[in-house]
């Protein structure tokens, strides 16, 4: 039997995935590859209204990346505090604040040299996963139709046969 294939989306775009996944707020990716001093080449940002939150949009980007791409983290730091949760990609590391600690330490204001991208919450970026499922669930339907369609033939034939 074949193994399922996993469909693999970009891996900053399953990060945003997880962030939206809680109703994280103003998600901001900031692009640092043309920056000779930055030490990823992105950094995804959001924020949360209470420490609970910020815990359940770290797990969730935990479980969507991992679910989307295969990834795991290198490094997870914070998860203690739940006023910051850094998680490290090696190339992209999201960052989940506290809404107070993100004003506190401003990231986009210390990279203001990084192309900046606020990600509209109202539009989500569609995670691959539910498309993955239907198709299959359209494949499943599409092998079933001419079974159901010849049913009824099977059953008229079956009718005049006994008469």
């Amino acid at each position: 039997m074949p193994k399922n294939k996993i469909a693999k989306i970009d891996l900053k775009d399953a990060i945003v995935n997880g962030m939206l996944e809680k109703k994280a707020h103003k998600i901001t990716v900031l692009d640092l590859r043309k920056l000779s001093s930055a030490m990823a080449d992105y950094f995804v940002i959001c924020h949360a209204t209470s420490d609970k939150q910020v815990n359940a949009i770290a797990d969730s980007i935990e479980e969507i990346v991992r679910k989307q791409t295969g990834e795991k983290p290198w490094h997870v730091e914070g998860s203690e505090q739940s006023d910051w949760i850094l998680l490290d990609y090696f190339d992209i590391v999201a960052h989940v604040f506290k809404e107070e600690k993100r004003d506190f330490y401003a990231i986009e204001e210390l990279w203001g040299d990084a192309e900046i991208t606020e990600i509209d919450e109202s539009n989500p970026i569609i995670a691959l996963e539910p498309v993955v499922k239907a198709k299959a669930k359209a494949k499943a339907k599409a092998k079933a139709e001419p079974k159901a369609k010849a049913a009824p033939k099977a059953k008229a034939k079956a009718k005049a046969k006994s008469k």
